[in-house]
């Protein structure tokens, strides 16, 4: 089944969310892996402090290369940010996240109600 299924890129920009990754993506990470196809989260440092990118890479290593991190050096802005993560975004279909929307939103992508995708 999962060969029929689209493979969803989700490109998250972020600004100073040290505060938030650890909850950003255990909560979208949570919403997604009941989604039968594969995922990837395209995470966008743009320009925060050291931290937030670490964070981010701390991620990527305790949940797996399905996390992309993407960084800018200086902070260029939110529409870069999203270009950024098109880019480098591989899936058939492709979501934008903002920080502060509900991550059920994005499990509509697939059509189905997935266990765990909290508001």
């Amino acid at each position: 089944m999962a060969d029929t299924l689209p493979r969803l890129s989700v490109v998250i920009p972020l600004y100073k969310e040290e505060d938030n990754v650890e909850r950003l993506v255990d909560e979208l990470h949570a919403a997604l892996e009941t989604y039968p196809g594969e995922f990837e989260l395209v995470l966008v440092d743009d320009g925060s402090n050291a931290r937030t990118r670490e964070l981010l890479l701390e991620s990527r290593s305790n949940r797996g290369d399905h996390i992309m991190v993407n960084s800018h050096k200086r902070n260029l802005g939110q529409t870069q940010a999203m270009q950024t993560g098109l880019q480098a975004a591989r899936g058939d279909v492709i979501a934008i996240q903002f920080t502060g929307i509900s991550w059920s939103d994005v499990t509509k992508l697939s059509g189905q109600s997935m266990p765990g995708a909290g508001s």
